[in-house]
């Protein structure tokens, strides 16, 4: 995203901060403005109708979210995001965001973007969810989330600070079961578990 489409953002929204664990919108409440996430991360959690959650991904520095509610047949919101850590967001109703981005074609192509890349890895995990098994579902959400997320590193590979319970929902499986299949993709030798965070170790060339 350009410094120019930033500081169109930064000028027309709304400051908000969270501290992680809070929601910042709720499933089904009123869809009214958009977010542009200027420092932080958030997580967009979805219940199904027996009430299990599910992680459909992360929004990370400088990604939009609550988009949906710019068409008129979305007038709720479809899901819940809560902050994962501290987070400032840009709040931008969806009438001044139009009104900006017309005028400024650079901002709905970076929207565009945005929704793009979300459709094409909905689309990836739905494909895997059917043919992959627990542990390689698990692995390659490990392996997707270290490459695109900023994420500290250790001296083997990128280290990931996120629960049994978040991947779970990732992946589609119970806290417990990601829990042992963790334990065995170390034991594989495809992951180092420290304490809360889990190091993707880096491919060795063959």
């Amino acid at each position: 995203m350009s410094s120019e489409v930033q500081q169109l953002l930064l000028q027309a929204g709304h400051r908000r901060r969270y501290c992680a664990g809070d929601t910042i919108v709720s499933e089904t409440s009123d869809s009214r403005s958009l977010f542009w996430l200027a420092n932080g991360q958030a997580a967009i959690r979805l219940s199904n109708w027996r009430g299990h959650e599910v992680i459909l991904g992360y929004v990370d520095t400088g990604g939009f979210f609550g988009e949906m509610g710019l068409f008129p047949n979305d007038a709720s919101r479809f899901a819940t995001v809560v902050a994962t850590r501290e987070c400032l967001a840009l709040e931008i109703g969806y009438d001044r965001f139009r009104r900006i981005a017309n005028a400024n074609d650079s901002l709905w192509l970076a929207l565009i973007a945005q929704v793009s890349y979300r459709l094409r890895d909905a689309n990836r995990r739905l494909v895997d969810t059917g043919l992959l098994r627990v542990q390689e579902r698990l692995l390659a959400i490990l392996h997707q989330l270290a490459a695109t997320n900023p994420v500290e590193r250790a001296a083997d590979g990128p280290m990931l600070k996120i629960t049994r319970q978040e991947l779970g929902h990732l992946v589609g499986c119970t806290r417990e079961v990601a829990g042992r299949t963790l334990k065995q993709l170390e034991e594989n030798g495809a992951v180092r578990l420290d304490g809360h965070s889990i190091i993707v170790l880096d491919r060795q060339d063959p």
